[in-house]
């Protein structure tokens, strides 16, 4: 593992020149990220700039520890940016929102094949936390194992268009509201097929 006590435990993207230019193309398969801490922010990956195009295929984000997402976006993700069979366990966020990863705007963005397991955020979707946006879709996934205070254990999504998902599994998890999913928006068309809920708690009231 790596350890940082400035900004970033292993990898940071930006152009210094202009956080606006689009970063695109990007792919990283069968990478292991797994002990990194930051003592200050990113404890694995922190994209500044927006995002396009960008592929993980087969990489795992392993118990990681700092004040942000094991893998923390800045800017826009889009582009039919994708993850392919990847993880993300074990990692912990001592400071806000997201323990997995975290998006603050997704505009078509495909998750499959992947699974988040007893991750850890001081504030919301301890499993991914996105924002804004649309077109998201998470396609045979696995959420367990997932405890927060706050809400959205599992998946925090924020967006207001198009929440798919399909042939996934939320097992164990518990927040104070949307112990698997927490919808913050009215949104314009959600699909849930195929799907298992098991196990999974709210300590809160509605």
């Amino acid at each position: 593992g790596s350890k940082s006590t400035s900004n970033c435990g292993a990898i940071y993207f930006g152009t210094p020149s202009s956080t606006t230019d689009i970063l695109t193309g990007l792919k990283i398969t069968d990478t292991v990220f797994a002990g990194s801490t930051s003592t200050k922010q990113y404890p694995v990956m922190q994209f500044t700039n927006p995002v396009s195009g960008f592929t993980f295929d087969n990489v795992t984000f392993d118990s990681n520890y700092g004040n942000y997402a094991a893998l923390h976006f800045g800017s826009t993700v889009s582009g039919n940016t994708k993850f392919t069979d990847c993880n993300f366990t074990n990692n912990q966020n001592t400071a806000g929102n997201g323990g997995g990863l975290y998006i603050p705007t997704a505009n078509g963005v495909t998750i499959e094949g992947t699974t988040f397991d007893n991750n850890d955020a001081s504030g919301r979707g301890a499993g991914f936390y996105i924002n804004a946006g649309n077109n998201a879709k998470i396609n045979n996934c696995t959420f367990s194992n997932h405890v927060i205070t706050d809400n959205g254990a599992a998946i925090y999504w924020g967006a207001s268009n198009d929440f798919i998902t399909s042939d996934s599994h939320f097992t164990n998890n518990k927040a104070a509201q949307g112990a698997t999913i927490y919808l913050a928006n009215s949104i314009d068309n959600i699909q849930i097929t195929d799907s298992t809920f098991t196990g999974n708690e709210v300590s809160g009231s509605y």
